[in-house]
């Protein structure tokens, strides 16, 4: 069969059924949709290094299914195209090629271009979000640590391995992998535990943004995994390694983290120390505002949760008072389980239920507009008034309030934030009502 000129892909729209394209599959997956496989997916490469996305409806697959593998390069005649329709390119082109009825699809032996395709990025431009957002990059660097794999979600897809790359120039990436790839590596690290170090390209990566960081993910079952592979890549990234290894890298072990969960109960029973929200250190501001409590907040009205919070180095060092919530579960067994292990706020909790006020004037405000009281203990709920600002200055307000009402012996501090600072003695501090004149 005679096939005409050749043409590439960065001049799709001049071909015609006289022309043929030169491409190299790098990636082949399923598109599935309700447990049926609506077309094979592809990302290919022609010659010239150009990436485009290609597909096989499923009314076509009997045609092509048995000849399309992935690393293999084909003669593409009579293709056809169509519009990028989900929203998403997977190269950056708004159009697709498809092989329908009256394509051709032949073996190419003669393939010129490149191998792999890989289109590396910086991990400045990465971390910093300057690097493509809306298509894909590759990554090559050696692992440095990694997380064990994550398994709580019941969704296989959704398991994860998080590693941390090292590229030449010591810069370190977060990749997070999920799936099979997670697996795959989770395994290679564990059967290869005296390798100094792993070098991986991960190709078709994802930018994903997290606390304002750019970090790489991998997509679903587009992203290809190479782990010290025989590739040129590999090799000359290894060779680099070494002419640059003055802080001895080759000899350094991969770190092994701790992982992020053993499981969803554990997160909230382990033996780290307990805080009630009233704990946690007031929001600096630029005065007191209804702004600081959205109207969101209501959702949360008689409601109790419990949060894991992940307190750094860097949080204590510097003062900062932005943390990272790990966990939230609204688990009654759990929160009820927290609750009995908190003594702080039991004593004053009793104090305001059992002793009988003169005055509503002062304290029923502050009652009503800041406190909400379950059983034995306070529960902040949100607050209405624009007088108030946060639990814990509010706490202070309440303190200033009851002691325009009581006398209170000076050895005890009276507080709805801590709890009662016990005497030697471990006497019961007295409350001795103030007699209005």
């Amino acid at each position: 069969m005679e096939i005409g000129n050749k043409v590439y892909l960065n001049n799709i729209d001049q071909i015609d059924e006289k022309l043929h394209i030169k491409v190299r599959v790098l990636k082949i997956w399923n598109f599935v949709r309700n447990n049926k496989v609506c077309s094979i997916e592809m990302i290919i490469m022609d010659e010239e290094g150009t990436q485009y996305q290609a597909r096989v409806f499923n009314q076509n697959f009997s045609k092509f299914r048995h000849l399309l593998k992935e690393d293999e390069s084909y003669i593409v005649i009579k293709p056809n195209m169509a519009a990028v329709t989900n929203g998403f390119s997977y190269t950056g082109h708004k159009q697709t090629l498809t092989l329908d009825w009256k394509s051709i699809l032949k073996k190419c032996d003669d393939f010129s271009g490149p191998v792999n395709g890989f289109m590396f990025v910086d991990f400045n431009s990465i971390i910093e979000q300057t690097c493509p957002k809306d298509t894909f990059f590759d990554v090559i660097g050696h692992i440095v640590s990694f997380r064990p794999l994550e398994i709580s979600n019941p969704v296989p897809s959704k398991h994860y391995i998080k590693v941390t790359l090292s590229n030449l120039d010591s810069v370190h990436l977060k990749v997070t992998i999920f799936g099979s790839q997670a697996y795959q590596i989770s395994e290679y690290l564990k059967n290869n535990p005296t390798v100094n170090f792993v070098v991986i390209v991960m190709q078709f990566l994802k930018l994903n943004i997290w606390n304002g960081l750019g970090e790489a993910k991998s997509h679903f079952e587009v992203t290809k995994l190479f782990i010290n592979s025989d590739i040129y890549e590999i090799n000359e990234f290894k060779n680099k390694l070494k002419c640059h290894d003055n802080f001895g890298i080759t000899e350094k072990s991969i770190t092994t983290l701790q992982s992020y969960s053993s499981s969803y109960t554990d997160d909230f029973k382990g033996n780290f120390p307990l805080k009630t929200i009233c704990e946690i250190t007031e929001p600096i501001k630029a005065g007191d505002s209804d702004a600081l409590f959205p109207m969101q907040l209501n959702v949360l009205k008689n409601r109790k949760f419990g949060f894991v919070v992940d307190i750094t180095e860097y949080n204590v060092n510097n003062y900062n008072n932005i943390y990272t919530v790990l966990r939230v579960t609204e688990d009654m067994s759990i929160v009820c389980e927290l609750e009995s292990k908190i003594e702080l706020m039991s004593n004053q909790s009793v104090f305001l239920n059992q002793v009988a006020l003169e005055s509503d004037d002062v304290v029923q405000p502050v009652q009503k507009d800041v406190i909400s009281q379950t059983d034995e203990s306070f529960t902040p709920s949100t607050v209405d008034k624009s007088t108030a600002t946060s639990p814990c200055k509010i706490s202070g307000d309440l303190k200033r309030n009851l002691q325009e009402i009581y006398d209170v012996d000076s050895r005890y501090d009276l507080s709805s934030t801590k709890a009662k600072r016990k005497s030697t003695a471990e006497e019961t501090p007295l409350l001795i009502p103030k007699i209005e004149k």
